[in-house]
């Protein structure tokens, strides 16, 4: 049985509880003269209203809370999930060395003996 199961099964039970004392209260209410008779149903629902008004806020708050520790866990994973994704963005981004002067100057002198030769190449075949 869930949190949420048993939190609405002890909430039933509570109205019914509730029921039952409230028609004990207001029949000892009426027996002392405190409350006319004519008004012992109206105060028994009036009772047991606020009583199931108080469970259902009870298992809203249960069900809110289950909801809140479900975001919270998301939360958390996606947080881990994010921190993962940086450490191998970091990783990678170490691994890469970006080329340095003295390596594009070599790519261009390359370049330029390259373009040289091809130039000799188009002549003898022209």
């Amino acid at each position: 049985m869930t949190i949420l199961s048993k939190t609405v099964m002890a909430a039933i039970g509570a109205v019914a509880i509730t029921r039952e004392n409230a028609e004990k209260l207001i029949d000892e209410l009426i027996r002392r003269g405190e409350l006319d008779k004519s008004k012992r149903a109206e105060a028994v629902k009036e009772a047991v209203e606020r009583a199931e008004t108080a469970a259902k806020e009870t298992v809203q708050k249960v069900k809110e809370s289950k909801a809140a520790a479900r975001a919270k866990e998301t939360a958390h994973k996606v947080f881990e999930s994010v921190s993962a994704t940086a450490k191998e963005l970091r990783d990678q981004a170490a691994r890469l060395r970006p080329a340095s002067a003295e390596d594009v100057g070599e790519l261009r002198k390359t370049i330029a003996a390259l373009e040289a030769q091809l130039e000799e190449l188009k002549a003898k075949i022209n």
